[in-house]
């Protein structure tokens, strides 16, 4: 009798020490397809190292200078974002049913999500210098010289070169190079260097520098236009 209850303690004890240990009951393994929480969005990436219950990833279609150490928390497998999806369609049924809800307005921020990037004019000193397209391809002065994707992230001439991350963190080359703040205040290095404002108007060092023609109170919007003149005009904004 004695001896069985020092066996069911014993289980108890070491069931208890794995749920509380800190340690992520999902088990990653070198070369794991993971999805990884950079900045509050997550990206597909792989797990290439394991040492002390840290994971060494990479992003896939980032170079290795964005390659880092990150905890599991910081980690899912893919599974989980169609399992999200497929979870979804349940809770907008179960909200049918219990309340009635205009079809107009619950389909509106859907539309405004999927209709994304409008196209974007910039001028500088009254012309037109760059334009972005609703699919992000980035065009300076009449010819297409890269592209800014949905997260955020930057490619120059077909290489990934930075990231506007959705919480204003600027990234050039691996390295964090600033910040655009909520209200459009663009610093380098920790000092202000200009300003994008929601009315579209561009400021440089305090000077009207240029302007977009679309209303940048949006993260989006004013993400966009921020990698533009961070990353093409980086020399005007002290980048």
């Amino acid at each position: 009798m004695t001896s069985g209850f020092k066996f069911l303690a014993m289980a108890v004890l070491a069931a208890a020490m794995v749920l509380f240990s800190g340690v992520d009951a999902r088990a990653f393994n070198v070369g794991d397809k993971v999805e990884i929480d950079y900045g509050g969005s997550w990206y597909p990436g792989q797990v290439k190292e394991i040492k002390d219950g840290q994971f060494f990833v990479g992003y896939d279609g980032y170079d290795t200078s964005w390659d880092e150490w990150v905890e599991s928390a910081r980690l899912r497998v893919p599974e989980t974002v169609a399992e999200e999806e497929a979870a979804a369609p349940e809770e907008e049924a179960v909200v049918a049913e219990d309340v009635a809800v205009d079809e107009t307005e619950a389909d509106a921020p859907a539309e405004a999500e999927e209709a994304g990037l409008p196209e974007i004019t910039i001028r500088k000193g009254g012309m037109i210098w760059a334009t972005i397209s609703p699919d992000g391809t980035i065009r300076v002065n009449g010819s297409i010289a890269g592209e800014v994707d949905e997260n955020g992230g930057v490619r120059v001439s077909g290489m990934i070169s930075g990231e506007i991350g959705s919480d204003g963190t600027i990234r050039k080359n691996g390295s964090i190079a600033g910040e655009i703040a909520t209200d459009g205040t663009l610093r380098a290095n920790g000092s202000i260097v200009g300003g994008v404002e929601s009315d579209g108007t561009l400021r440089s060092n305090g000077s009207i520098w240029g302007e977009a023609d679309a209303s940048l109170d949006t993260a989006r919007n004013r993400n966009a236009v921020t990698a533009v003149l961070v990353f093409f005009a980086g020399s005007d904004f002290g980048f």
